[in-house]
């Protein structure tokens, strides 16, 4: 009732305003409403007479909702029965103001022309007997009152609302004010009363002489329950007024609001219309998201023998794919849309606007929510499936080496006949496979899982092949034999502990003895024979490891034999290449390297240098002269047409790039030279035609062929920096050769192309055991194909793993390039591991658990 007050105020002042305009009094207004005529207006003629007046006088603050013009009319009526009468009309524009500063109230407009007629004291009530009128002397506003309390009650003047100087003098009454005043007054005058009690009870009670029994006891105990019973009174009126107060402050919240209806009313519309889009394309992602969850929960659901037995689990997983891809662009067009109508929010500090802001915000940190919240869901559904395919993959694995064993095959033929002349086995072709293979119960999707969970996109020479192969590590000294049966059998030899064994045939069970044994082949020498895998107790001879593989940390040759001297050259392997093991390591007497001390003239650096050893040739004695007389390098072949470049000191050594040539009709003979001190090009003289020398051979001074480190020691444990090819070293210490070592050779396979070679391991760590799974170090594209301008699959983002599908193999401009096999979402694509002069952006695991 107090806020519909607030709306009878505001309503009086914009009718005030346009009778002002139209030069009408209130009884003129109340005749114009419809249906005034026989002295009242009923409530649906008020209604409707509101509602036109607000559009004919474009009026926002009064156009009302039906349910306020309803309350409106039921606050103006005094008999809500019979109408709003003429009496209740011209109640609505009475103006009562109560005085909050004493003021004068005087016999005219004008302060400065007219005299008093009385003085009013704060709390006063006057009633309005016209509208504000301005005194055009002083500018202050004021009105004709009547005194309706103090002590000139009935008393008509004028009085000021407010001062020039912004004193306000009189305050509009309000119904709420009223209320709360006399709330206030009477709390004022209980919590008084109260306290007053309480301070004379206690009073009393202290007057009393303390008394072990009888009525003075009693009386003491009676006016302790009084003074605890009236002490919580008092705590009661203290919570009321509290309340009271808080009233207050939160109704003139409420009034604010009210007289900011009719604007908020008009932005609700505004925003409404902005955010149309917005809420439409939220409704759509939430739509989508409760579509993906609902795909994946009865999956979900099931547990272990339940999940085994579920059909349909890939068509699970792509409806969860397509409706992840559909939640996500609904995500991606709401932040958009978003984003677009904050810049167009109009900023408020309250109101739709500001509410608008908010729900901006919220709507972009769910299309965020989204984007985390799908992929996560998928993830859920993919994670099933992968345990799906990998509790199938055994079996999977045994059932197709038992095919190639039964048909002689061997798994290379197996991978040409199923992937029929392509680069991969397809996905079908693979499910077909299974589905035909005697034994193997596998439902055709449970089939297809398993392949995508070999490899996405198809299977490859490398993963097929490696799903027959099953190496073992010797754990302890034992005995390799010609046949299965161990009591028939003959020792070929022991193996060593750490040996690695090839599965070949089994694992099987010799029933006579109790042992578990495989036909295998020790790599160390490619011998085969029958080894147990354990004992008939249970003992284990040998555990099940990684298939070994190496790579070289730089360029290196493969060659043709296990021989370490005079072999020949198969291919040079790029650094960044794997290697699978084929046979070894095998120890081999290397023949000593020759080493001597060298200064490098790039920087000084001085250490010990390798010039030969086993594995090749790494600097050869340079073509290099030192002048021992001035002479002068010139920029022509014939000294007297070229100009001189500068003068060559004595000492200074420089490089023979060219020559000697005739210089035309002189009789001189030149070489074309570089200068190791500066760089500088020309033509110099080595010898006049009068028999004068100016330059001598120098043997000291060598040329990098390939790159080598330049060690701080003879035994070459720690490195100075390592000798780019190219590099001019001059010979500090004559060489020598160093003690002669026992190598360790291995024969492999390049993952890439194929090529078979042997090389050997070294102690600078140039070769080590890896496995063909990768670590991203930096972010790098995955593209197409091997090519730096194909398409992009995606992103590889430092930390992650990928696995090798294809290659390393060299591509464009020399650069090393793999396919790979991101683990997180099986993306596969090309990129380049290593590359001249930069730093590569992947780093090869040493075991597949490494990174994990």
């Amino acid at each position: 009732q107090f806020l519909v007050a607030v709306s009878a105020r505001t309503l009086a002042e914009v009718l005030r305003a346009h009778m002002k305009a139209k030069e009408i009094d209130v009884a003129g207004l109340f005749s114009k409403i419809p249906g005034s005529k026989g002295g009242k207006v009923g409530e649906e003629a008020f209604a409707s007479w509101l509602a036109s007046l607000a559009k004919e006088l474009e009026k926002d603050e009064i156009d009302f909702e039906p349910a306020r013009q309803k309350e409106l009319y039921r606050h103006l009526a005094s008999d809500a029965d019979v109408g709003i009468t003429g009496e209740d009309f011209g109640n609505l524009f009475k103006r009562r103001f109560t005085c909050c500063s004493k003021v004068t109230v005087t016999d005219g407009l004008s302060v400065a022309k007219s005299k008093t007629v009385t003085k009013v004291d704060v709390g006063d009530e006057l009633e309005a007997q016209g509208e504000d009128e301005t005194d055009g002397v002083n500018g202050m506003v004021r009105v004709q009152v009547k005194l309706l309390s103090g002590k000139d009650i009935g008393k008509i003047g004028w009085a000021s609302i407010k001062g020039n100087q912004g004193t306000k003098f009189l305050q509009v009454d309000s119904p709420f004010n009223k209320c709360i005043a006399q709330a206030e007054n009477s709390i004022k005058a209980s919590e008084k009363a109260g306290n007053e009690l309480l301070k004379t009870i206690r009073g009393k009670t202290s007057e009393l002489p303390a008394a072990a029994a009888g009525p003075l006891k009693e009386a003491r105990a009676e006016l302790l329950k009084i003074t605890q019973q009236l002490a919580g009174e008092v705590s009661k009126i203290s919570a009321f007024k509290q309340k009271v107060s808080l009233a207050r402050a939160t109704f003139a919240k409420k009034e604010e609001a009210e007289k900011r209806a009719h604007l908020d009313r008009k932005d609700k519309l505004a925003v409404d219309e902005a955010l149309a889009d917005c809420r439409a394309k939220f409704q759509a992602m939430e739509e989508a998201m409760t579509k993906l969850k609902d795909a994946g929960a009865p999956m979900k659901a099931l547990k272990d023998a339940e999940l085994e037995a579920f059909a349909t689990p890939m068509t699970v997983l792509q409806d969860s794919e397509g409706l992840m891809a559909a939640a996500l662009a609904c995500a991606k067009e709401l932040r958009v849309v978003a984003k677009e109508q904050q810049g167009k929010v109009i900023n408020q500090p309250r109101g739709p606007w500001a509410e608008a802001k908010k729900e901006l915000m919220s709507f972009i940190a769910k299309a965020d929510g989204a984007e985390k919240g799908a992929p996560l869901l998928v993830k859920g559904t993919r994670d099933l499936c992968t345990k799906l395919a990998k509790q199938r993959r055994v079996a999977v694995r045994d059932a197709l080496r038992a095919d190639a064993q039964a048909r002689g095959v061997t798994p290379e033929a197996m991978f040409e006949e199923l992937a029929k002349g392509n680069h991969r086995i397809a996905a079908e072709a693979f499910a077909a496979h299974l589905a035909s293979l005697s034994g193997l119960e596998m439902k055709e999707q449970h089939a297809s899982l398993v392949c995508e969970d070999i490899q996405q996109g198809g299977i490859t020479r490398r993963i097929f092949v490696s799903l027959f192969q099953r190496y073992f590590k010797v754990m302890k000294e034992i005995a390799v034999t010609d046949t299965f049966e161990l009591t028939n059998s003959k020792t070929l030899r022991k193996a060593d502990a750490n040996e690695v064994v090839q599965m070949l045939e089994g694992p099987k069970t010799d029933e006579k003895m109790g042992l578990l044994r495989i036909k295998g082949r020790l790599l160390k020498d490619g011998l085969e024979g029958w080894i147990s895998v354990s004992g008939n107790k249970g003992t284990p001879f040998m555990s099940e490891t990684e298939k070994p593989y190496y790579t070289c940390g730089k360029d290196i040759d493969l060659q043709t034999d296990f021989e370490v001297e005079e072999v020949s050259v198969v291919r040079q392997a790029k650094a960044g290449e794997i290697f699978e093991l084929v046979e070894g390591p095998r120890k081999a007497e290397a023949k000593p390297a020759l080493r001597g001390k060298f200064k490098a003239l790039k920087d000084g650096a001085q250490g010990f240098l390798t010039l030969k050893d086993s594995t090749g040739e790494y600097a050869e004695v340079g073509n290099f002269q030192a002048c021992i007389q001035i002479v002068a390098i010139t920029d022509d072949l014939d000294p007297k047409k070229g100009k001189v470049i500068r003068k060559v000191a004595i000492g200074e050594v420089f490089e023979i790039l060219e020559g000697p040539v005739d210089a035309g009709d002189t009789g001189l003979q030149r070489v074309r030279a570089k200068a190791m001190k500066d760089g500088k090009e020309g033509w110099i003289t080595p010898k006049g035609n009068a028999g004068s020398i100016y330059t001598k051979e120098v043997q000291k001074y060598y040329k990098v062929t390939k790159a080598a480190p330049l060690d701080k020691a003879m035994t070459g444990t720690d490195q100075v920096r390592m000798l780019e090819e190219g590099e001019v070293v001059e010979m500090v210490v004559a060489t020598k050769e160093a003690k002669s070592d026992v190598v360790q050779r291995v024969k492999v396979r390049a993952l890439g192309d194929s090529t078979e070679g042997w090389f050997t391991l070294k102690a600078d760590l140039a070769h080590r055991p890896c496995v063909p799974y990768f670590r991203c170090v930096k972010e790098v594209p995955l593209r197409e194909a091997k090519d730096g301008t194909a398409s992009e699959v995606r992103n590889a983002v430092k930390g992650e793993i990928l696995e090798l599908a294809a290659g390393p193999e060299e591509g464009p401009e020399g650069a090393v390039w793999a396919q790979l096999r991101a683990e997180k979402d099986g993306a596969i694509g090309w990129a380049s591991i290593r590359q001249a002069k930069e730093v590569p952006g992947f780093q090869v695991l040493t075991t597949s658990a490494d990174g994990r």
